[in-house]
């Protein structure tokens, strides 16, 4: 075996020429004694790394099975409607609470597994085995963190990986990616990366992209916007398509059944209303939010393109299609489709042939009190439908899986929740809360009303291959999306999920219109 460096040094020298370059024998024996004591030293870390190796697979199995156990809890919730008795729950619970016990003692193993590799390092500081292991851990941690949003565990498993790479987590480090980029038509594409500015994310001009297709093209990690004007239709609506490149990846729009990437559709004019928001297919992030109220577990889902009326339907523009209904003769369909509320002055009243607004009611304050089928049939009569849940939520986050739809900050004043006006808790003017806006251009998703969506409440979600499905039936439960001025701020968050009987009517929902786009597959939702 070759002899380490320090000892070829000491041979050279006591081989050399001249006898006043030899170092003497009390030299030479105190750099032997440091030799074999360093020799030692890295011999016990090399056994402290080994010992920290060999209690991975047990920790990871303890991990395996937690999962396991919180899987077999999420299936046993799944079936219960979310409005079941506690004691249908006990089941779920008990295998949550084994699950919980789990977690707890893999923790406890990883602080010893970390202490032991710590302990390596004191012995010898520059032991490559334990620093690999070190940065393994944590740019997993690093990942999670940014999986979470959270910028203080980001900066701090940042800096440790950091400390501890010698260079197998280079590229990850560097976090560079590439955008992949076609479009139904060319079109000139300009890139904004989504800054903080008073707790709102917003996008900041970067640099021409020059005109579509774009092939892998050199991006940073972090949150981007493209704009996209066609190039054959100056005063087409320009398309607004985020993108989210995570360190070392590659956003390439191609969809959950592979082959090549799918082209952006981009209208032509006159072919999205005023009133439209255009949100184009491609990937996001859904749930993952632990202080929402209900949220999936956090998964990347393709969403097809849809378009979504920037508001919800108002009380005068459901009092139009009444009267249509009125007018038809359709007495049955008429009370249906009639907004009840006990203990309310009328939301709408008839004389005669006629129907009007009721006393209190404004015609721009969003229409409530109507079960589920009637929000469908007014859908229908506009050529729209009810949107899926997760249409609501990507249209709220984006591609990044921000928590509201404005960034990742709860913020009281910026829609209507409980305590945002000092005014008794009512809905209020659709157009009120302009601070209540997505980045395609949704207004309110994160107050005023909650929504009726076309899907059934599900526990663990409406996701098949990560595409969204809607059962072809109305369940016990249909699912809601948004917030409401009867709730707390915490509500804004994105992805919570609330759900009603379909034949409910509830004076803090209403519904939004919603229509895929020709482009898209949409074949079950």
């Amino acid at each position: 075996a070759e002899l380490p460096a320090s000892l070829r040094d000491l041979c050279h020298r006591c081989l050399s020429r001249e006898p006043a370059d030899r170092p003497a024998a009390a030299a030479i024996s105190a750099a032997l004694e440091a030799w074999l004591d360093g020799l030692q030293r890295r011999q016990d870390a090399l056994a402290l790394v080994d010992a920290a190796r060999a209690e991975l697979p047990a920790i990871e199995g303890i991990v395996a099975q937690a999962d396991a156990l919180r899987d077999q809890a999420a299936a046993l919730l799944d079936a219960l409607p979310p409005d079941h008795q506690a004691s249908d729950k006990e089941a779920a619970w008990e295998l949550q609470d084994r699950a919980a016990a789990l977690s707890s003692d893999a923790a406890l193993k990883q602080v010893t597994w970390h202490q032991k590799l710590r302990a390596a390092l004191s012995r010898s500081p520059d032991l490559p085995e334990a620093h690999a292991l070190l940065a393994d851990h944590y740019r997993d941690a690093l990942e999670r963190a940014e999986q979470a949003r959270d910028p203080l565990a980001i900066a701090r498993n940042e800096v440790l990986l950091r400390t501890h790479d010698r260079g197998q987590h280079a590229d990850f480090l560097k976090g560079d990616g590439a955008l992949t980029l076609h479009t139904t038509v060319p079109a000139q594409a300009r890139l904004f990366r989504f800054v903080e500015q008073k707790r709102r994310l917003e996008p900041v001009f970067e640099r021409d992209l020059g005109v579509t297709p774009l092939v892998e093209l050199g991006l940073g990690k972090g949150s981007w916007l493209v704009t996209l004007d066609r190039v054959d239709q100056p005063d087409a609506p320009t398309v607004r398509y985020p993108v989210l490149i995570e360190r070392a990846q590659h956003w390439d729009g191609v969809p959950p059944e592979g082959g090549n990437p799918e082209p952006v559709w981009l209208p032509g004019v006159g072919e999205l209303a005023e009133d439209d928001c255009y949100v184009p297919a491609g990937w996001c992030i859904v749930g993952g939010d632990p202080e929402a109220v209900d949220p999936l577990p956090r998964q990347w889902v393709w969403v097809d393109g849809f378009v979504m009326k920037r508001f919800p339907v108002t009380f005068g523009e459901y009092l139009e299609w009444v009267q249509a209904l009125v007018d038809s003769g359709d007495e049955e369909a008429v009370e249906w489709a009639w907004p009840h509320k006990r203990d309310w002055a009328p939301l709408l009243v008839r004389s005669g042939g006629r129907v009007a607004l009721g006393p209190d009611v404004a015609a721009r304050q969003p229409v409530v009190c109507i079960p589920h089928q009637a929000a469908s049939d007014y859908a229908a009569s506009r050529s729209c439908r009810l949107p899926h849940g997760l249409w609501c939520e990507k249209a709220a986050r984006g591609a990044d899986g921000r928590f509201t739809p404005w960034g990742d900050t709860v913020e009281r004043s910026w829609s209507r929740v409980l305590g945002s006006r000092p005014s008794p808790a009512s809905s209020m003017d659709v157009d009120s809360f302009p601070t209540d806006r997505s980045l395609y251009g949704v207004r309110g998703l994160a107050g005023n009303v909650f929504a009726w969506c076309a899907n059934a409440w599900r526990r663990n979600g409406s996701v098949r291959g990560s595409r969204p499905f809607t059962s072809h039936h109305r369940g016990e439960h249909m699912t809601l999306r948004g917030a409401c001025y009867t709730l707390k701020p915490g509500s804004q968050r994105a992805a919570c999920r609330f759900a009603d009987p379909p034949g409910k009517r509830s004076s803090n929902v209403g519904f939004r219109l919603a229509r895929v786009v020709d482009q898209s597959v949409g074949a079950e939702y």
